[in-house]
């Protein structure tokens, strides 16, 4: 469904206006540049003009198996170099996330943001936890739903891939802090509104801001925990397989071609051997 929306968001913002009165088997890949190109002068990010080609990639494709155009234009178009490269994530330094994780201690939510920081969930993902998820005894929490847009408003349903219903061990500190919370019935969730309702993503963010206002760091996304996880394991040594596993991936491209950031300001090789005065 939020697939769905977006398509005929992009489709009524960006490909009506400028290409709508064009016959589809006469669009050119001139005409697509000139739609990217005008979105470049407008200020749009380079992420929004590849969602609209990829939209209209995905449309002609299918018209294309119809028979109704001769090729997919959208896949010979190329993006303007000028356009505004997208928003760089965020990462926490080790040193950052310790500072978060402190800050933390004690609030009502500490193992919402751990279960992100420590073991990677999405956000939608730790909100849809219920306690049945739950297995403090032998530290290990089970993803198995997550919330879900609709046209009616947020829901719970399956995860975001096949793959997205994994086991997790807890690390002792993401344990204990479930351990301190007041369980309810199986079924309920354990991270809520006061009506019992799902937290909405805005309602998040603006908890974790103030979160990383007391910590004394710049304020980060609730995703950008996710992405932090990621980065801090891959530091540490974790290979990207099992990075893969734990963020619920079906492979490791996204996690290599999006996921993994520096956070380390210097690369430090020489700690290898491979370095050395005098080696040969």
């Amino acid at each position: 469904a939020r697939t769905k929306a977006d398509y005929a968001n992009i489709t009524r913002r960006y490909l009506l206006p400028f290409l709508g009165d064009t016959p589809l088997g006469d669009l050119t890949v001139e005409d697509l540049e000139a739609l990217f190109a005008t979105m470049a002068a407008q200020g749009k990010a380079r992420n929004t003009i590849r969602l609209v080609k990829a939209t209209l990639s995905r449309a002609l494709g299918h018209a294309l198996r119809r028979g109704y155009v001769s090729s997919n234009v959208a896949l010979l178009s190329i993006l303007p170099v000028c356009a505004k490269p997208a928003r760089q994530r965020r990462v926490l330094s080790h040193e950052q996330a310790a500072l978060l994780t402190q800050a933390l201690s004690g609030e009502k939510d500490e193992a919402l943001w751990l279960s992100s920081l420590l073991l990677g969930l999405r956000p939608g993902e730790a909100v849809a936890l219920s306690w049945d998820d739950i297995d403090c005894e032998n530290e290990v929490l089970h993803v198995a739903k997550a919330r879900k847009w609709t046209p009616d408003g947020w829901v719970i349903g399956p995860p975001k891939t096949r793959r997205g219903q994994r086991a997790l061990k807890m690390p002792p500190s993401l344990a204990e802090a479930f351990r301190r919370m007041v369980p309810k019935e199986p079924h309920e969730l354990v991270f809520a509104t006061s009506s019992k309702t799902l937290l909405s993503p805005s309602g998040l963010r603006k908890r974790l801001i103030c979160l990383c206002a007391k910590a004394g760091i710049e304020p980060l996304t609730p995703y950008e925990l996710r992405h932090s996880a990621a980065s801090l394991l891959s530091d540490n040594g974790v290979p990207i397989e099992i990075l893969a596993d734990l963020l619920g991936h079906t492979s490791t491209h996204m996690l290599e071609q999006v996921y993994r950031h520096r956070v380390r300001k210097v690369i430090d090789v020489t700690s290898q051997g491979a370095l050395s005065a005098g080696s040969s």
